[in-house]
């Protein structure tokens, strides 16, 4: 019954001291000057990513309050670890390398006497920046070029990406940081405005929250691809049910909706009504799921190779949105997934292109969610590996699947990119 008593009234005390200031955390204790006996280390074990963990015996010291860890890392900077005499294991991470580091493992008692430190060595696997800094590719893209990277452990990383090129004839240098904790990511650099052949000089480097910063690869020169918008003067759509190498065009003038919206360069926005809109069922009359798959096929006129898309979404609800809010961006009837196609017109087929998915964006306030739907949403025809489609002139916007929430569809523009036959 003594030893249940014991143990509370230190981890009540405990968390006394956990929340005092180092000046004030020993005084019950100023009198003490004696410091503990050092801990018995007794092994460790690496983890994946970087980290190990210390197994160890504690001192037999009656007033011992933690045991601390600590290492010098390649940038000099100290990193302090500790844990409660409660637990006999002490985390250590943020290892830049999988090479031999020195721990000094040791104990502090309630006066804030420190035992002497035990050197450890341990040899950690190899760290997670390490493996997403050889993950790390870049690829040309349409004026702009992308970083891909992987991040199996989803620790937080940041990723540096130095680039330089000539404007007007002077050097520019720029840098661009992205940070992320998802297990696979794509960032692009956009709005690249070079000469044709001209090639802009990369540099990746890869950072930890422990201040850890490495290189990704060596530098290299990338020649980013260029292309055009298409222009809509010469598209035109087929009228509903018209059936285009087997496929019929959907019904997009349900409610409100317009299918010509979708063509005539006017975004919605606030109390402007300019998207299309059909419902499960609108076409074929049966019930729920009757009018999955539907799809939107656009004459371009003329052949053309493609190489983006960039669609909009229907931005207002039923009532009037104001400009800035974020209306039904992202939510709603709007689309959030669709298959692209071509059309082979010498063997009468649909040439399956790629799939996209619209993200949802995340921890975004109202403006920034209404900035995100009015740039519109970007996809490459081939997003892995960045080219131009074979020549069409029919293109096909293929939706199976329910749009971010509710049971009807709607988009407020299409647009895609590329060059001439």
């Amino acid at each position: 019954m003594k030893k249940i008593k014991y143990l509370f009234s230190m981890t009540v005390l405990f968390a006394g001291l956990q929340s005092c200031t180092e000046s004030t955390m020993f005084q019950i204790n100023s009198g003490d000057t004696v410091p503990p006996g050092a801990p018995v280390f007794l092994n460790y074990k690496a983890l994946d990513g970087g980290s190990v963990t210390l197994f160890y015996e504690f001192p037999s010291d009656n007033d011992l309050l933690r045991i601390e860890a600590e290492y010098v890392t390649e940038q000099n900077e100290t990193l302090h670890f500790t844990a409660s005499y409660f637990v006999d294991t002490l985390n250590v991470y943020g290892f830049a390398d999988s090479t031999t580091y020195t721990v000094q493992l040791y104990a502090v008692d309630r006066a804030g006497n420190h035992s002497t430190a035990v050197p450890v060595t341990v040899v950690p696997k190899k760290p997670a920046i390490r493996k997403v800094a050889e993950s790390v590719v870049v690829k040309p893209g349409f004026s702009a070029f992308y970083v891909n990277w992987k991040n199996e452990q989803k620790q937080t990383v940041s990723i540096y990406v130095d680039y330089s090129f000539q404007l007007n004839g002077k050097p520019r240098k720029l840098t661009s940081v992205f940070t992320s904790v998802q297990p696979e990511d794509r960032r692009f650099i956009n709005n690249l405005t070079l000469e044709p052949g001209q090639s802009v000089h990369v540099q990746v480097r890869v950072a930890d929250i422990y201040g850890n910063i490495i290189q990704a690869g060596a530098a290299e020169d990338i020649v980013v691809l260029s292309d055009v918008e298409i222009p809509k003067s010469g598209w035109r759509l087929p009228f509903p049910n018209d059936t285009i190498a087997g496929i019929p065009m959907f019904q997009g003038n349900q409610r409100e909706g317009r299918t010509i919206n979708l063509i005539d360069g006017v975004i919605d926005a606030g109390d402007i009504k300019n998207y299309m809109f059909t419902y499960q069922g609108a076409r074929t009359g049966k019930p729920a799921d009757g009018d999955l798959p539907f799809n939107i096929i656009i004459d371009l006129g003329e052949p053309y190779e493609l190489s983006r898309i960039v669609t909009h979404q229907r931005h207002g609800d039923n009532a009037t949105t104001p400009i800035g809010a974020r209306g039904v961006y992202y939510g709603r009837d709007n689309i959030n997934r669709y298959k692209m196609y071509a059309l082979d017109e010498g063997t009468d087929t649909w040439e399956p292109l790629s799939e996209h998915i619209i993200p949802m964006p995340t921890f975004l306030n109202a403006l920034e969610f209404f900035k995100l739907g009015q740039a519109g949403d970007e996809a490459y025809i081939y997003p892995d590996e960045p080219k131009y489609t074979r020549p069409a002139r029919w293109f096909r916007y293929e939706v199976s699947t329910p749009a971010f929430s509710g049971s009807s569809w709607c988009l407020s523009e299409i647009t895609l990119y590329g060059k001439k036959k």
